[in-house]
């Protein structure tokens, strides 16, 4: 079985760029706030994003966790009265 060398390659031929930009972009789109975590958030997803163009990172769990967390600090910090 042959692999693509990037995760970018990698999500091409297996699910659609579409979807897995959208994800990214999602996550990017809700970082937006001013939390106090957002830029150590918005530092890890550019550091995966950066990474996924030289590893096979498409489908490792660190970007669903890296999306969770970015979704869930939106919740939380507009939930919260500032």
């Amino acid at each position: 079985m042959l692999l693509a060398h990037g995760a970018d390659i990698n999500a091409v031929t297996r699910a659609g760029t579409a979807l897995y930009v959208a994800v990214i972009a999602s996550a990017f789109r809700a970082l937006r706030g001013s939390a106090a975590l957002t830029p150590a958030l918005t530092a890890s997803l550019l550091g995966f994003v950066v990474g996924s163009f030289f590893l096979s990172l498409a489908y490792s769990e660190m970007l669903y966790t890296l999306v969770a967390l970015s979704v869930g600090l939106q919740k939380a910090s507009c939930a919260s009265p500032s």
